[in-house]
């Protein structure tokens, strides 16, 4: 009755799609085969049936209306697949889709007949069209981290901000801003030291705004902290981004310096107009007895896995300590993780700590509000907030308590240049967003 209402209304020229959860998910919720009987029912009265899953009656429902990066790219796509097969009406699938090859292989098959993006055209807009183009390996990639939804979607944040930010794309939530940039003062030679995610990103935009620009790294392979990241099992997407900000620096009037730690004594050869310091961080090592044993290794740094024992005590149990002790305890590693606060991975968006969480419950024990005070060669000892010494047994203790900024080497280059910037870890220990975002921003300010 409410669709003939709606035919009435808006006459038999206005479409009609209507959406369902092709699964809700949940103990005594909609389940798929309810959900074809239903699709059966609303066959041939709409114009096509849009299939999503979860329910906002369970608090973990945009685990899955919202994949995280635990689950495989179009996880929801089989709830499409078995409408279709019952109905003759067009069915559209969504749910964390964002490789065009993909899409194209969902259609292709007849697994469905229409593919919907959501945070895929957040973190890049465009993508349709650079698809059309076949510029696919130009395409910005949706992390999946749940930023932009954590910081805004209603049912799941109190007081929304009422504005979408995206950690890989700067611009969203800043469009009109954007529209009305300064355009650069005069054509500038800018010098960006640091190759990772902001020193990129800054190069990036200042070759984009007619700089001449060069870029230095002291490595061999520009990524910084994005290349020890990439590798674990659920990030996939952070390589692509990597491997999408190296390509978009190597087709740019760029000039690129590698395996070069710069100096004042070489800024002074360049005599660049503008430097911006992307230099990064360095772990943070606390004052632990026994914390330089060969049994301890950086997890903020290139470790080789292989070298890692069977049994893992992970100290921190931040973001970086809890992903990392996920992917070790995935290759099969017993892992411990300790954290001395009352909550773990306090700072990550509040969609992703929810999967994070609920993924650690599967394979790893985790232990909050303890600090550990020894390191030997069996293990580690700790004391829990009663102040009780605690053993925890291990082969390899995984060192995951943060990083501090080098701030010596920035000073040291601050009065090199007349203009002088400091983005990422070398302001502050920061997220992907806050580098890429900072990079793009130190850009538009030349």
């Amino acid at each position: 009755m409410i669709i003939d209402d709606i035919r009435k209304k808006c006459g038999p020229k206005f479409p009609i799609e209507m959406r369902l959860s092709g699964d809700e998910f949940t103990e005594g919720g909609m389940s798929l085969e309810e959900t074809v009987e239903l699709a059966k029912v609303l066959d041939g009265k709409v114009d096509m049936i849009h299939l999503s899953a979860a329910t906002f009656n369970d608090r973990t429902a945009g685990l899955r209306m919202f994949p995280s990066m635990f689950l495989p790219r179009g996880c929801n796509v089989f709830l499409a697949e078995a409408v279709k097969k019952a109905v003759k009406t067009p069915v559209n699938t969504v749910g964390s889709l964002n490789d065009p090859a993909q899409m194209e292989e969902i259609l292709s098959s007849g697994k469905s007949d229409m593919v919907s993006l959501g945070r895929a055209l957040l973190a890049d807009p465009y993508l349709p069209e650079k698809a059309r183009q076949g510029r696919e390996e130009d395409i910005t990639p949706c992390l999946r981290c749940n930023y932009c939804i954590s910081q805004n979607f209603t049912p799941y944040v109190k007081y929304p901000k009422g504005i979408v930010r995206c950690v890989v794309n700067p611009v969203i939530g800043r469009e009109f801003e954007n529209k009305f940039g300064q355009p650069s003062r005069g054509k500038k030679k800018v010098l960006v030291v640091g190759g990772g995610p902001a020193g990129m990103q800054a190069a990036i935009t200042a070759a984009d705004r007619g700089h001449t620009v060069t870029l230095c790294d002291k490595n061999s392979r520009l990524g910084g902290m994005l290349l020890n990241a990439e590798r674990e099992y659920f990030k996939e997407d952070i390589a692509k981004l990597t491997k999408v900000l190296i390509r978009r620096v190597q087709e740019r009037p760029i000039k690129v310096m590698l395996g070069k730690a710069v100096t004042p004594e070489l800024i002074g050869e360049a005599s660049p107009d503008v430097l911006i310091a992307a230099v990064g961080a360095e772990p943070n090592i606390p004052n632990i007895s026994g914390v330089s044993g060969e049994n301890v290794v950086i997890a903020a740094s290139d470790y080789d896995e292989d070298m890692v024992g069977d049994k893992v005590v992970v100290i921190g149990g931040g973001l970086v300590g809890c992903e990392k002790g996920l992917h070790l305890a995935h290759e099969g590693k017993d892992i411990t993780i300790l954290e001395m606060l009352e909550k773990a991975a306090p700072t990550a968006p509040y969609l992703h700590w929810l999967g994070l969480m609920k993924e650690l419950e599967k394979s790893v024990k985790l232990y909050t509000g303890v600090k550990c005070t020894k390191i030997t060669e069996e293990g580690v000892y700790a004391v829990n907030e009663k102040d009780e010494e605690q053993f925890y047994e291990a082969d390899t203790v995984l060192l995951a308590t943060g990083l501090k900024p080098k701030t010596e080497l920035v000073e040291s280059l601050r009065f090199s240049a007349p203009n002088f910037s400091v983005i990422g870890d070398c302001l502050q220990p920061a997220t992907v967003l806050e580098a890429i975002h900072m990079g793009y921003f130190s850009a538009l300010d030349i």
